[in-house]
């Protein structure tokens, strides 16, 4: 890729992330959005055993999203934004035919799921410069889509059972001297 086209896709990138306009018509389109329908990408980082997802917004309602059983580092993007995400994919050979599944040696994996299909692609260890570069694109845009997304998880399973648990102790005690009250006053004095 020259230097110019670079550069024309992340003015494109940028624009459209800041106004969420739609995409530029010399992208190519191989993935059509649709409103209310899930569409996920995901970048696993494979040696930091890290999975970053990204859900269009129209496809579930934030509270749901959220308190679900989503991973920690799970968002939701605008869906126009994540439009012009999958047509930069395009554009650097995403959906080009790949293997279906993961290779040894991937050190990064892309994944797109979609309408009941999935595309992945993979940095391999093996893989020469060249090979890559596409590959290191595409994910440079998927995280600035990524950083520029607002999060409102609630913390882990964990801490939310924590936090039941603090909620029931408080609950306990809060009757407990309740009743001890109640108690202190029904005597005479």
């Amino acid at each position: 890729m020259t230097a110019f086209a670079l550069a024309r896709t992340a003015v494109l990138l940028a624009a459209t992330v800041f106004v969420g306009c739609a995409s530029d018509p010399d992208l190519p389109r191989a993935i059509q959005l649709e409103p209310g329908r899930p569409t996920r990408v995901t970048l696993h980082q494979v040696r930091e055993r890290q999975t970053f997802l990204l859900q269009n917004a129209s496809s579930t309602e934030a509270v749901d999203f959220y308190d679900g059983d989503m991973p920690p580092l799970a968002k939701i993007a605008p869906d126009a934004r994540l439009q012009v995400l999958l047509d930069i994919f395009a554009e650097k050979g995403m959906f080009t035919p790949r293997p279906g599944t993961v290779p040894a040696d991937a050190r990064d994996v892309l994944t797109v799921e979609h309408a009941g299909r999935s595309w992945i692609w993979a940095r391999r260890a093996a893989a020469t410069a060249p090979d890559q570069a596409a590959f290191h694109e595409a994910r440079a845009y998927f995280f600035e889509l990524y950083n520029q997304s607002i999060a409102y998880h609630t913390g882990t399973a964990v801490d939310r059972q924590r936090l039941k648990a603090e909620r029931e102790r408080a609950q306990r005690d809060a009757d407990a001297a309740r009743n001890r009250l109640e108690q202190l006053q029904e005597k005479p004095r």
